[in-house]
């Protein structure tokens, strides 16, 4: 009995031993698994917590990358503004320049439609003649007449024979030489006048101022103490031109020298 208690007593303490190791180990396995929960939780919480914040750093790097691409646009638009800005200023610049050499060129084609037209010959008609003359030879002729006409017969006369020296086949010529013999003939240079009448009635027989001339000229003749030539030249002409005023004038200076 005492053997049997002896081994009853080593088993129980055995048993004892044995469940206080199973309960030893079953509270070891339990903090074990406690903490192996609790680590899976905080590493659980971790990666959330780094999604998290990967989210929020994708969305702050996309809202940052959206405002940088705003800002940048923006700037854009200034730049954009300020050329286009620039660029009107240049184009309204460019329409006054071109307005202002427009006119520039409009006064410049006046000016030189002017100057061309008078380097143009021009169609006059001169005692009841047409003739073609250009300008400077129009204006030579002008400035003799003119000086004829103040009384300067000596003046016209210089420059009546220059003008017919340096026109010798102008339009003018006959009425160039009508009043160049007149001018002479004021001067009393009877025999330039003379001649010069001659050449007139010569070259253009049947010019509107050969009456006149062959009356000048009968007028030459008497100056000249040549009464028996003014009678011929009177007598012609009134023959030759019986109704013009000059041939009523010979007429009657005819029955004078009869």
């Amino acid at each position: 009995m005492l053997k049997s208690k002896t081994v009853m007593g080593r088993v129980t303490r055995s048993i004892v031993v044995c469940a206080v190791g199973c309960a030893a180990f079953t509270g070891a396995a339990q903090a074990a698994l406690f903490e192996d929960a609790e680590a899976r939780r905080a590493i659980i919480e971790l990666r959330e917590r780094v999604s998290a914040n990967q989210a929020a750093l994708q969305l702050l790097t996309k809202q940052s990358a959206t405002g940088a691409g705003l800002l940048e646009l923006a700037s854009q638009n200034d730049a954009l503004r300020r050329e286009l800005a620039q660029l009107r200023g240049q184009n309204e610049e460019l329409v006054r320049s071109l307005t202002a050499m427009t006119e520039r060129l409009d006064k410049m084609n006046g000016d030189l439609s002017a100057r061309m037209s008078k380097l143009e010959p021009v169609t006059l008609n001169v005692d009841n003649v047409e003739i073609i003359v250009q300008p400077m030879e129009r204006a030579a002729y002008d400035d003799a007449i003119s000086v004829l006409r103040s009384g300067d017969y000596a003046l016209a006369e210089v420059k009546l024979d220059a003008f017919l020296r340096a026109y010798p086949t102008t339009g003018y010529r006959p009425s160039a030489l009508f009043w160049l013999g007149n001018a002479q003939y004021a001067s009393q240079s009877f025999t330039k006048a003379l001649d010069t009448f001659k050449s007139l009635i010569n070259e253009f027989p049947q010019h509107t101022r050969v009456p006149e001339s062959k009356l000048a000229l009968a007028n030459c003749q008497l100056e000249l103490k040549d009464r028996a030539g003014a009678q011929a030249t009177l007598s012609e002409l009134v023959n030759s031109a019986p109704n013009t005023e000059a041939a009523q004038t010979a007429q009657q200076r005819l029955q004078i020298l009869r």
